[in-house]
């Protein structure tokens, strides 16, 4: 009996026989002859940090005999995401099939302090990408918010855990200078 390399439904007979002779031929067996199959791991379609236009990347891609399972890859690891799981089926393949990498989105603490008495004004838990919600404060006659908005920070696209300070100086309208 010889492999078959095609596709395709085919018949097959057994026919026993020694010196004596023949038993004939069995009654015929009726199998399919499926293609081997392809799978391809792919990361996630969207992150907040992607730009337009962003196309998935094929992590791994394999041919896996029809019915068979594909052996995940390693987890991918995307900047300010923690990797999930493998989301589809890829146990028991029988068609072409895409399997798509799913993460969490991390979450940062931002704790914003007085740098003037060090003391906690607030915290807050951001999530990757996103704007943190600075609380108001007020500032003393004859000073004014310096930097980003009053924090010595950027505070709209928080990427890790950080601590803002308040950031004020001296101003006075007869002498526009901040010092």
């Amino acid at each position: 009996f010889g492999a078959v390399d095609k596709e395709g439904q085919y018949t097959a007979y057994i026919e026993a026989y020694n010196e004596i002779g023949s038993k004939g031929k069995s009654e015929g067996v009726t199998f399919n002859v499926h293609p081997d199959v392809t799978v391809k791991f792919v990361d996630a379609d969207s992150f907040v940090d992607a730009g337009e236009g962003y196309v998935p990347e094929v992590l791994n891609e394999q041919k896996v005999h029809y019915g068979k399972a594909a052996n995940k890859p390693a987890d991918p690891e995307h900047k300010g995401y923690t990797f999930s799981k493998w989301e589809g089926n890829y146990s028991s393949v029988k068609e072409d099939t895409v399997i798509k990498a799913v993460y969490n989105i991390n979450k940062y603490k931002v704790k914003f302090v007085d740098s003037v008495t060090n003391k906690e004004l607030g915290t807050e838990t951001v999530e990757y990408y996103s704007s943190a919600n600075p609380p108001e404060y007020d500032v003393e006659t004859g000073y004014a918010k310096t930097g980003y908005d009053g924090w010595d920070k950027d505070y709209k696209c928080i990427t890790e855990d950080c601590t803002l300070y308040t950031c004020v100086g001296w101003y006075n309208d007869n002498f526009p200078i901040y010092a």
